[in-house]
C-alpha cells in the first residue's frame, strides 16, 4: 500500500475493499434494530410456552404414574377376582 493510500484511508482493515463496505440508511438500522427486538421477544415466547408445555406433561405423567403405583388394593384384588 502506497503512502497516498494509506493517509486516505487511516481506518482501512487490510484485504477489505470498497466492494465489502455497506451503508446503511438510519431507517434500515431502526428498522434493523426492530426486527431483532421482535425475533428476541418471540424466541422467548416460545421458549417460555416450551417449558411451560414440558412442566405440565411431567406433572400430568408423574400424576397417572403415581395413580397406577398407588392404585387402591381393593381395585387392586377385585380386577383379578373378576378375570378367574
Amino acid at each position: 500500500m502506497s503512502h497516498a493510500a494509506a493517509s486516505a484511508a487511516p481506518h482501512a482493515h487490510p484485504g477489505a475493499s470498497e466492494d465489502d463496505a455497506v451503508d446503511f440508511a438510519r431507517e434500515e438500522l431502526h428498522q434493523f434494530d426492530n426486527d431483532d427486538y421482535e425475533a428476541g421477544s418471540n424466541i422467548g415466547k416460545m421458549l417460555s410456552m416450551f417449558f411451560l408445555y414440558t412442566v405440565l406433561v411431567m406433572g400430568i405423567s408423574a400424576y397417572v404414574t403415581y395413580r397406577w403405583t398407588i392404585a387402591p388394593v381393593g381395585e387392586a384384588s377385585a380386577d383379578a377376582h373378576e378375570e378367574h
